[in-house]
């Protein structure tokens, strides 16, 4: 099904255009529209897309099917019934201007001077960066790459992505430690259990880090609290920290 509204070539999913048409073509054979399903959607929408397609635990040959299906778009849903000789099919209407087309507002009640604006434009933009033989050949290039395993997944990426942001520290002021390093924590962590065999090595390289830093926390506190009357360096630590 291919409509003149071009929704399907612009962002890759039904419009409600070709919904009506399904459910009138069905309504004439006396039965009740399904709907349509994710077969009649580009593949970039479906879940498994979304989690298998690019990773490197996912099997060739699903990630590479589901490359191809990317590369090769369906154009459109599909009406899986006959259009019955009895259903008419009627004369497209002449194209309305666009002061005519408007739905949330009554033609007469705006009462515009078309002469205050300059004109008016329109513009369908169409996702067509999947099309082309050098476009698919491109992104299968890209494919291969992350079969090869030379090229690092989108996951990796996100993540170094996140490692490498600086914050404003406006917005550490009111954060809590815990919520602005829980990523970098969370990552560390990941990072020491994947150590293999110098797995108990790393934890006890953090661990003197952690140590460390905690020394420096209480020596500070020490120094600025005023108020405390001890001199040198205290031995006191929290049982909580």
């Amino acid at each position: 099904m291919v409509c003149d509204c071009c929704r399907f070539n612009g962002c890759g999913i039904f419009c409600e255009h070709q919904v009506a048409v399904a459910k009138y073509v069905y309504e004439a054979h006396d039965q009740s529209f399904p709907g349509f399903t994710h077969h009649d959607i580009i593949v970039q929408y479906w879940s498994s897309y979304m989690h298998l397609a690019y990773r490197d635990s996912t099997p060739d040959e699903l990630r590479k099917n589901l490359h191809i299906l990317a590369c090769n778009p369906v154009q459109g849903p599909k009406l899986r019934i006959a259009i019955p000789d009895e259903c008419p099919i009627e004369e497209m209407d002449d194209t309305k201007e666009a002061i005519d087309q408007l739905i949330n507002y009554e033609k007469e009640k705006l009462n515009l001077d078309l002469s205050k604006f300059d004109g008016f434009f329109s513009q369908t933009y169409n996702m067509n960066y999947l099309s082309g033989d050098n476009d698919n050949d491109v992104f299968m290039s890209e494919f291969e790459w992350m079969s090869n395993g030379s090229m690092p997944t989108t996951e990796d990426s996100f993540s170094a992505s996140l490692r490498d942001c600086d914050f404003p520290g406006v917005i550490d002021k009111n954060t809590r430690t815990r919520d602005a390093l829980k990523q970098l924590w969370e990552s560390t962590c990941s990072l020491t259990d994947d150590m293999g065999n110098d797995k108990t090595t790393a934890q006890s390289i953090l661990r003197d880090h952690l140590k460390e830093f905690q020394k420096y926390c209480h020596d500070t506190r020490a120094k600025n609290d005023t108020s405390s009357k001890v001199t040198g360096p205290g031995n006191t630590v929290p049982m909580t920290g």
